[in-house]
């Protein structure tokens, strides 16, 4: 050990051997736990423990804020149609107009010829007609 005047002492071995294990404690109380916790109907936290007691720990809900301001109102699509050169043009509840653009495409080439297709089915018997009877004549 070195003292504040600068001597310095040797004191020997400070640190004993290790002792005996003492004997174990008498058991402790069981403890107390949460069984529940609840908030009324008033907003108060109230728990209650696994020994019966009850605690209520105060008001935990703040109340309502005051209602916000109403925001404007929305626009909505009222017409939808397409003009003359396939474009799409839209009308708005708010009296403005879009044109958006072409939506219809330009006519596509001529596809190839079919195939023949297979033959219908036969049609209803029509009604009697009348017959004709043709004589020859000499005078021919």
């Amino acid at each position: 050990m070195t003292y504040t005047n600068g001597e310095v002492a040797n004191l020997g071995k400070i640190i004993g051997t290790n002792g005996t294990d003492g004997k174990d404690g008498v058991d402790g109380a069981n403890g107390v736990g949460v069984a529940s916790a609840v908030i009324n109907d008033s907003g108060e936290l109230v728990l209650s423990y696994t020994d019966g007691a009850t605690a209520n720990l105060g008001k935990i809900v703040g109340s309502d804020g005051i209602n916000g301001t109403n925001g404007a109102d929305g626009v909505s699509v009222t017409s939808a149609e397409i003009n003359s050169l396939g474009e799409l043009v839209l009308s708005f509840s708010n009296g403005q107009r879009a044109n958006v653009g072409a939506v219809v495409g330009a006519k596509g080439a001529k596809g190839d010829k079919g195939d023949k297709g297979e033959q219908g089915l036969q049609g209803a018997k029509g009604d009697k007609g009348e017959s004709l009877k043709l004589t020859a004549s000499a005078n021919l």
